[in-house]
């Protein structure tokens, strides 16, 4: 059990004044970094912006387009887009720097470089 400071001798005193403690190292991070940090690598951040990516492809594919396509996962810069058929595909080929560009207007958290087609 510690005693109060009033209860030890002057040396004592001097001591415990005098101590240096050793910085840890675990240095303290705010909650917000931690929060942010965890996020990013459990990826809940990433469904925010799939969010916005749903919301805007019909947008920005338009009708016809988005109707036989859904955008698939997005690697580095790269966005999936999968489609019913191969002549939906090839539709989508010919509009692809349009909708690119529209994406990367709409969305630009998104960081799209290039847009790939697949046919399922």
């Amino acid at each position: 059990m510690a005693r109060p400071n009033s209860d030890l001798t002057e040396e004592e005193q001097w001591e415990l004044r005098n101590i240096k403690q050793q910085p840890s190292r675990y240095n303290a991070k705010t909650i917000g970094t931690v929060m942010r940090r965890l996020m990013s690598q459990r990826g809940y951040g990433q469904t925010e912006l799939a969010d916005a990516l749903s919301e805007n492809w019909k947008k920005c594919a338009g009708d016809r387009i988005a109707s036989v396509t859904r955008p698939g996962k997005i690697s580095r810069g790269v966005l999936y887009v999968h489609a019913d058929n191969s002549a939906v595909l090839q539709e989508l080929n010919f509009e692809k720097k349009r909708i690119l560009n529209e994406l990367k207007k709409r969305v630009p958290e998104l960081k799209l470089k290039d847009l790939r087609a697949k046919a399922n």
